[in-house]
């Protein structure tokens, strides 16, 4: 039982020494001139990573705002096609049957509120879909934040390390 434990506290001391001597290879590469070519590459490539999640987060609010502008485009040809079918049936009908002109009134107003209520949940779901991909964004952002800052304190604890 004692022999096991003076090999487990052998094999302990020995991980410690291997892991502060990669600790203190790294700490003196980083500090080399490669190492801080290396850094500073590592810096580059995090701010081109935040700049490329900015770009992508626009590109698609954009695409968002585009595709709730064609939609709200369709929505208004559709609205505009169909009252002029529901002016054509009106105008028909008031012709055809004067009796048929209350009819004819309450279906014009039952198909103008349809479409409102269309454009309404268009405007509505493009809106959702612009606060989605806003959202996506500033979890990425956040998230990028939180990569870099902890890449960050390994390094300086490496720095520091080396300091002490």
């Amino acid at each position: 039982m004692n022999n096991s434990n003076n090999s487990n506290n052998s094999n302990n001391n020995w991980k410690l020494v291997v892991g502060l001597a990669a600790g203190a290879a790294a700490g003196w590469w980083l500090n080399t001139e490669q190492g801080k070519k290396f850094r500073a590459e590592s810096n580059r490539k995090v701010n081109e990573f935040g700049n490329t999640v900015s770009h992508k987060a626009t590109e698609y609010t954009e695409k968002a705002k585009t595709q709730a502008n064609v939609l709200s485009n369709r929505v208004s040809e559709k609205a505009n096609e169909l009252t002029a079918k529901g002016k054509q049936t009106l105008n028909s009908a008031t012709t055809s049957v004067k009796g048929g002109l209350e009819q004819s009134k309450s279906y014009a107003a039952s198909l103008a509120e349809n479409i409102k209520s269309k454009i309404n949940n268009g405007a509505e779901t493009a809106e959702v879909k612009v606060d989605q991909a806003e959202s996506s964004f500033q979890r990425g952002a956040e998230k990028a934040k939180a990569v870099i800052n902890e890449k960050a304190a390994k390094a300086e604890k490496v720095v520091n390390a080396k300091s002490n």
